[in-house]
Parts: C-alpha cells; structure tokens; sequence
C-alpha cells in the first residue's frame, strides 16, 4: 500500500451529527492520524498571531503555556493526560532567525495528541488532522491555512440532529434548527467553490453501510484502498448504536413539531443535502441550494434570539458535569476561546 502524499484533514460538522463516529472509521486506516481530542483552539490563536505568523523561541513557549488553558489542555488533563511539548525539531527551527511556521505548530500539536494515551512522541502517518464539529464556522479559515488540505462535513437529518443537541445539552430547538441551516448552507456553498476539496457525508449513509461510506471518503481524499476491515462494522455498531452517543431517534411530538418549523425555514438546504424527495428534482446531494428566501431570513432572526436561552443551558450542563464554580469558569473560558 503506496503512502499517500503528507496533508491535513479535518472532519466538522454540528454537533450530535456523527462527527466522532467518523473520526473513528477514519482513524482506523493505517496511514490516518487523528487528534484524540477535539482542538478548538486554532481560530482564536489565528487571530492574535496572523495566518503568516512564524513563531520564534519565546512564542513557541508562550503558546505551549496558553495552550494548557484551553478546552484542549483541560480536556488532557482530565484524562490524566501529558501536556503538549514542542518536538525537538519544532523547537530547533523556532530557535532560529526565520522561527517555525503556526501551520507547523498546529500540525505538531494534532501528531502529538494522536497518540495513544500512555505513549510520548509522534504519529507519523502522512495524512494527519483533527475533528473539531464547530470548526465548520471556520471553513475559509482552514482552507487558507492548510491549502492542501481536504475537509469531511458529516450533516444529519434537521429532526433527529436538533432533537439530540437539545436533549444532551438543554439547547433550545428553534436555536438547534436555525444553526442547522446556517452552518450547512455555509458548508454547502463552500462546497460548491471547492468540491475536490469539502466532501459531505450524511450521518445516515455512515451509519446504513460505514464500509462504502469510508472507502468513498477515503478514494476522495487519496488514500489508497484497504479492503473491508471488520472492524469497520464493529466501530460502527459501538459510536453508532451505542450508550446514545450518536443515535437519537427523536420522538414523534418533536418532529412534528420540527416538521413545522422546517416547512420554510430549512427546506433549501434540505434539499440540497438530498433529505426531501422533490417533484421533478434529483434527490443527489449535494447540490448548491438555493438563495434563502424570506421566511428562512426571520427565522434565522428568530433563532438568533434564543442565544440566551442555548448560553443558559451549556452553563447547566457545565455545572452538571463539573460543579457550579468550576462549570462557570469552564463556559467563561469556553467562550472567550471561541471568540
């Protein structure tokens, strides 16, 4: 099996829409490695440092101390995990006058997460990357970072994606379907100036048969074929059908309620991911959807106000998971590292 050439990939998507499911069949070919933890951190370092930064000694330093702050060095910690160190050979060409590249830096921080916990150094593997589901507001950004890169968008039905968003995190169904629509309309238009480069995958097509959903991903990204490993079914069976993880079947009383919502508001981008059956239209997806019209415009307006309502419950959820002060400063923190 020929090595495919050194490149990232990175795998977004809305929450609770099979995202880690994805990592994890990918994360299984032999020359695939993916960050364990989902990163975050690189639109907001991004911003302070520049897309062109280079990162001297001092710098170098100074993010590996940052980076203990955010959701990924908490995230490390809590497992008992070794935080992030430079590799030598990152911190010898930060030492000299031209310093190391931020794309370098990014790279190195997903190698050294891929690991397995328990073992230091690098994983190697040519393709290398992470999957961070709210990086699909960054997509422009990760493309001009990484041009080389290639981008995996796993969408999932509008009914059951928000009901389990709702359900796990107490987020507000009318916020769940207006992001819906607007981070897949986002993902969707991207697609369309880049199709070689974006490649969305329905969480439905994963889960219905992983094998040919995953060998599709990976001949388009370039990797060679592996055959039909039985473990593919065995991930599957576990993220998928698993502990409620990925599958959420949502109840009938919400999807009609959802049904009602959708009528209007998310039907363009519906369609274009291949989720309604329209008279006279190719159910292929996916497609570039039509302009929104203005039903879907106030609704977005509507969703937008219940920002509130979705900050409230992450906080719950927060406090939930790790009691009230330490649940408070895990949001604060969360947020100002989102941006």
């Amino acid at each position: 099996m020929l090595a495919p050439e050194p490149r990232p990939l990175f795998i977004v998507g809305l929450p609770r829409s099979g995202t880690t499911l994805a990592r994890e069949l990918l994360s299984s070919h032999p020359h695939v490695s993916l960050c364990r933890h989902e990163t975050h951190f690189i639109p907001s370092f991004t911003r302070q440092l520049g897309l062109d930064a280079r990162l001297g000694k001092s710098e170098l330093t100074w993010f590996a101390a940052e980076l203990r702050k955010t959701q990924l060095g908490r995230r490390a910690a809590s497992y008992g995990e070794s935080q992030y160190i430079p590799s030598d050979s990152l911190q010898a060409a930060a030492a000299t006058s031209a310093g190391v590249p931020w794309t370098d830096v990014i790279e190195d921080v997903c190698r050294f997460f891929s690991m397995p916990h328990g073992r230091e150094g690098r994983d190697e593997s040519p393709i290398w990357g992470d999957k961070t589901p709210m990086y699909i507001r960054n997509l422009p950004l990760l493309l001009r970072l990484f041009p080389d890169s290639h981008i995996i968008g796993i969408v999932r039905e509008v009914a059951a994606q928000t009901e389990s968003e709702a359900r796990h995190w107490r987020r507000s169904r009318v916020g769940a379907v207006g992001r819906w629509t607007r981070y897949n309309r986002s993902l969707l238009t991207e697609h369309a100036r880049q199709p070689t480069r974006i490649h969305i995958v329905r969480y439905e097509d994963l889960t219905k048969d992983p094998s040919r959903a995953i060998s599709d991903i990976e001949r388009s990204v370039g990797l060679p074929a592996r055959g039909t490993p039985a473990t593919l079914r065995g991930i599957s069976d576990e993220l998928g059908l698993g502990i409620g993880q990925t599958k959420v079947v949502a109840s009938q009383p919400a999807i009609r309620k959802l049904r009602r919502l959708e009528a209007r508001s998310t039907r363009a981008v519906a369609e274009a991911l291949g989720y309604l059956q329209v008279q006279n239209h190719s159910t292929t997806y996916p497609k570039e959807p039509t302009p929104p019209d203005t039903v879907e415009r106030l609704f977005q307006l509507l969703s937008r106000l219940f920002v509130g309502v979705d900050a409230a419950g992450l906080v719950a959820y927060h406090i939930r998971q790790k009691g009230i002060r330490p649940g408070i400063a895990y949001f604060r923190s969360t947020l100002r590292e989102r941006g």
